[in-house]
């Protein structure tokens, strides 16, 4: 019987040690690697490595493999097959031939950096969030924490809205933000399989391999997973993302940086865009009779449940829209929140202003609409009812908004001197061109042949010019001097003291 359970025993950890192997595969293109950690909501571009090929690599550690992650990518400082063997033995590792050194993580440490493994790209996000998981691991631990020999990794990004490059790869919760290093997160210093006496450095976050708890990998210490995260994305802006890692002070203790499988991606749902505007909420009033543009972020492919496959949709019916978007990884689409359009049926009749008693007046008065007043073009500030008190001459006109949201604005009315404001050519007085950029005609009857005189005037009322004694029934207005703009012309029968009054523009 003690046979047999000893059997059961031996086989049961057989078959432990064959779920809990890991593997590693150098093999791995820059755009496998990249492929491999990119999920939802995240498309990329513009991918380079620099390193040598066995520094890197995609690994799998599935069943009972007790890192924590069961896959996805690794960059080491030296070779990432390394990673596999068992931690037999403090020291393992070897320099992977490459002396070149990378500004950004020389920030991150007082000595210079070495054998590096780089794998950067663009991507476009679909939202202002992106995030991924992984684990620092280093055969530094923990005989060389707190000494030079830091070997150091970072996560740089760059973008609208950065300065420089951000490191996203820092210990959770500090501020200012405290970079992942050996020195930062540790156990304490100790030799290799002896327990660390600390004191530690945000030990919480760190995991010795050494027993009685022992890792699947070669690396003396590890941290737990760790995500790391950039909030302040613009959604459909392209982005450079720098996944490095590299030795310090020698090239023969390695380290290595694993990277979850399908965590890199955009977790909030996708902006949507209203008009440009970015939404806020799931629900649009629209006027009825128009229409608004609805886009998702750039840079990805597109099915909206209407059937359409570009970025931007045009919506002037009540409904419920919804888009499904694809990035680099068609595997992990994500679909948006839905957005509910509501048409607004408030019909406005079209303002009509007109001049009396030094107040300029809308035909629209209702008490529960909106209203707002420009001169010449600018907002009258505190000008909110249906009519406005006379400031100055110009051109006034008034937006109307209905409690929907739904708006219109009247033709200008533009008013020359106090108590006479525009009026509309009658019938027999004609100005043709209008607009024009030379010259025009004025035309009109006279046939008694009575004297006539053309006043010019800007839109305060001054005169530009004037042309006197017309008999004909018809006088050229010249452009001269005048500039581009807003004029008033008056026609005056000086024999049966009649005036008319017009507006021309020059352009």
């Amino acid at each position: 019987m003690k046979k047999i359970l000893l059997s059961l025993i031996i086989l049961f950890i057989g078959f432990k040690n064959i779920f809990a192997q890991l593997t590693v595969d150098t093999t791995v293109t820059p755009a496998g690697l990249v492929n491999a950690i990119t999920a939802g909501g995240i498309a990329v571009s513009n991918i380079t490595y620099t390193g040598v090929q066995r520094a890197s690599g995609t690994f799998q550690c599935p069943g009972a493999c007790n890192l924590g992650i069961s896959g996805g990518i690794l960059l080491t400082s030296g070779q990432a097959a390394i990673a596999a063997l068992a931690n037999t033995q403090s020291g393992q590792g070897a320099d992977n031939g490459l002396a070149t050194t990378d500004p950004q993580l020389n920030t991150l440490t007082t000595g210079l950096t070495q054998d590096v493994a780089i794998l950067e790209f663009d991507f476009v996000a679909v939202s202002d969030t992106i995030e991924f998981n992984y684990i620092f691991a280093s055969d530094e631990y923990s005989d060389y924490v707190n000494t030079s020999c830091n070997d150091v990794f970072g996560f740089f990004i760059s973008g609208p809205g950065i300065t420089g490059y951000e490191d996203i790869a820092v210990v959770p919760g500090t501020s200012p933000p405290v970079p992942m290093t050996i020195n930062n997160v540790n156990n304490g210093i100790s030799g290799h399989g002896v327990p660390p006496p600390g004191p530690c450095e945000y030990c919480q976050y760190f995991r010795e391999n050494t027993a009685p708890v022992m890792y699947t990998t070669a690396y003396d210490g590890l941290t737990t997973i760790l995500t790391a995260r950039a909030t302040s994305i613009q959604p459909g802006q392209v982005y450079h993302l720098k996944l490095a890692v590299a030795d310090v002070c020698d090239g023969i203790f390695d380290t290595g940086v694993f990277l979850e499988a399908g965590s890199f991606l955009a977790p909030a749902p996708p902006a949507l865009f209203a008009g440009g505007n970015r939404l806020t909420g799931n629900t649009v009033h629209i006027c009825q009779g128009s229409s608004v543009s609805l886009s998702a972020p750039a840079g990805f492919s597109y099915l909206w449940n209407t059937g359409e496959t570009t970025q931007s949709i045009s919506v002037n019916t009540a409904g419920t829209f919804q888009v499904t978007i694809d990035g680099t990884n068609t595997s992990y689409p994500v679909v948006s929140s839905p957005v509910t359009f509501i048409v607004d049926n408030t019909s406005i009749p079209n303002p009509v202003l007109t001049f009396a008693n030094n107040i300029i007046s809308s035909s629209v008065n209702t008490p529960n609409y909106s209203y707002s007043w420009t001169l010449d073009g600018n907002p009258v500030p505190g000008a909110t009812l249906p009519d406005i008190n006379f400031l100055q001459y110009g051109c006034y006109a008034v937006t109307v908004q209905d409690p929907g949201g739904c708006y219109v604005t009247s033709d200008s009315l533009c008013v020359m001197s106090v108590g006479i404001n525009e009026m509309a050519p009658v019938d027999n007085v004609k100005l043709y061109p209008n607009p024009f950029s030379q010259s025009a005609t004025l035309i009109f009857d006279n046939p008694q042949k009575n004297n006539f005189t053309l006043r010019v005037l800007d839109i305060t009322g001054r005169e530009l010019k004037s042309i006197q004694n017309i008999f004909s029934g018809n006088v050229l207005i010249e452009k001269e001097n005048l500039k581009a703009g807003i004029y008033f012309y008056e026609l005056i029968n000086t024999t049966q003291s009649e005036s008319y009054k017009g507006k021309m523009i020059i352009n």
